[in-house]
Formats: C-alpha cells, sequence, structure tokens
C-alpha cells in the first residue's frame, strides 16, 4: 500500500523526469520505456526508468554506479546548505540544490555531492536535512528485458519459468505447468 501511494505522489516528479530524458536522448527514452514495459513490477510506477533510489539524509561520497546503464536522472530537496555535485573527470561542480536537476551517466563517471548540513528547523514541523532522489535503469535488467514484450516480468516470473509453449505477450499470470528453469534472474541486482 505504501509504495503504491509512494509511486502515485511522485508520478508528477517522475512524469517531468520522463520528459526530460525524452527531451535529451529520445532513443533512449524508447528503448528504456520498452524495457520499462516488459519488467515493470509495480503497476502504480509509470516508467521510463526501472529503478529509484532514495539518499536519505546521508552525506555521498566519491563512487561510480557501475550497474547502471545509460542517463540517470537525480535531484535533491530538503532544507540544507552546501552539497555541489561534483564530476572529476570533467572538472566540473554543478549546482545541486532544491529544484535542480541532473542528468549524467553516472555508471561511466566518478561523482559526488560535497558536504552539506542541514539548515535551522524548518517551521512547519519538517525535519531539515538533504533528500536526494536518483532514477536509473540497472545495466543487467536492461540487457535481460531488451527485446522482451509488455509484461513478460510478471508473466514469466522475470525469466524464472519456462513457459515458452504457453506463453502470449501481455497475458498476466501465466500458469505454468511444473516446469521451472532454475536459473537466477539478474533482473534484480543483490
Amino acid at each position: 500500500m505504501a509504495l503504491k501511494e509512494y509511486y502515485k505522489r511522485s508520478d508528477p516528479i517522475r512524469e517531468l523526469a520522463a520528459g526530460m530524458l525524452h527531451a535529451c536522448d529520445e532513443s533512449m527514452y524508447q528503448e528504456y520505456g520498452t524495457a520499462f514495459d516488459a519488467g515493470v513490477w509495480e503497476q502504480q510506477d509509470k516508467g521510463p526508468w526501472l529503478a529509484r533510489a532514495i539518499v536519505y539524509k546521508s552525506q555521498v561520497e566519491l563512487h561510480r554506479d557501475n550497474n547502471d546503464l545509460g542517463l540517470s536522472l537525480s535531484f535533491a530537496c530538503g532544507h540544507f546548505t552546501g552539497g555541489a555535485m561534483l564530476f572529476p573527470e570533467l572538472g566540473l561542480k554543478l549546482a545541486y540544490n532544491p529544484g535542480d536537476v541532473i542528468l549524467s551517466y553516472a555508471g561511466r563517471l566518478s561523482h559526488k555531492v560535497t558536504t552539506w548540513k542541514p539548515t535551522a528547523y524548518y517551521p512547519a514541523g519538517i525535519t531539515p536535512g538533504r533528500i536526494g532522489t536518483v532514477f536509473f535503469f540497472p545495466k543487467h535488467s536492461l540487457q535481460k528485458l531488451c527485446g522482451k514484450p509488455p509484461g513478460w516480468g510478471l508473466d514469466t516470473g522475470y525469466g524464472r519459468y519456462d513457459c515458452s509453449s504457453q506463453y502470449k505477450p501481455g497475458q498476466s499470470g501465466v500458469v505454468v505447468e511444473e516446469h521451472w528453469e532454475d536459473s537466477d534472474s539478474d533482473l534484480i541486482e543483490r
């Protein structure tokens, strides 16, 4: 229930983010959208990114998101000072305040958020601090979902079922007659 509510309430932000991806790289938007339709887990989520990360009031050190493929989108909200985004390999320091959005190849470029500090207690009762959100597509998921029809993930247990003789695209809840394929799905990074 909480997850559905999260997707419902964050949908206007997701819609803006999707529009930004479409404007920056239409072919990647199409590729993500097709793979998303094949792999979406929660129907309330509308994509095109298959994954989201919420960084709740944590400092983020220099790293590269090695399991991400293509463009990621990130933004911060909250009540804080500092917290610029650094891309050392490019010599870039970008403003990363509430309302700023960064589209980047986070799987290819090392990046970090500089030290931030919470501001004084906000009068509306909201605890101060920085909350970052990242929309991304794990590369193993994109590779697995590429070329799959809409609904494939739910219909096949994300490739765990051997249902080639029974599978019909878009038919959710396929019943498989006692043949489990014993394979590890790469759909979700563990």
